[in-house]
């Protein structure tokens, strides 16, 4: 919930400012955000992966269990921290800009192999997922032209019109 606020308010900001580089952004981030959350439910009960606190191991799979102990792979908090982490870090044109946003990202990753909630390869394909969603998402949005302004602005076309009744210039755009 505080991520969607996050992401919402960025969306509000950019509107109530008139900033379309920030209004990008949160769209980008609840689109990215929404996108890897569904994946990650569905991927979590399907591949049913067990935690390690379940005490079975890494190679213990329950599919479609209702206990959450199998709902290890992917980690949900990885993908969700990372996603918003990775979409804000691709308005920056510095590596080291990126890279500060990507470590405030890790936090959350890392904490969750701290505390023995996921393996290793949980989080990983997590991030990747993320970066994958993001980028995916990224692409489509540029290539729609009600997205981007600088491609859905168009040229201004001016046509010479002379009628009966009158004479002129017309600008279409």
């Amino acid at each position: 919930m505080i991520n969607y606020g996050l992401t919402g308010g960025v969306y509000a900001i950019g509107i109530l400012t008139k900033n379309e580089k920030i209004r990008q952004t949160g769209v980008l981030l609840i689109s990215s955000a929404t996108a890897a959350g569904v994946l990650q439910t569905a991927l979590k009960s399907a591949v049913g992966r067990a935690r390690p606190t379940a005490g079975v191991g890494a190679a213990t799979f329950k599919s479609f269990s209702g206990n959450e102990k199998y709902h290890s792979f992917p980690s949900g908090h990885a993908i969700l921290s990372f996603t918003t982490a990775y979409a804000v870090s691709k308005q920056f044109e510095s590596p080291w800009i990126k890279g500060g946003i990507w470590a405030v990202g890790m936090v959350t990753p890392v904490s969750r192999l701290w505390a023995g909630a996921h393996w290793l390869s949980d989080v990983g394909v997590g991030m990747i997922l993320s970066v994958a969603t993001v980028e995916s998402i990224d692409r489509y949005l540029k290539n729609n032209q009600n997205f981007d302004p600088v491609v859905a602005k168009k040229k201004i076309s001016w046509n010479f019109q002379c009628t009966s009744q009158t004479i002129g210039v017309i600008g279409t755009f």
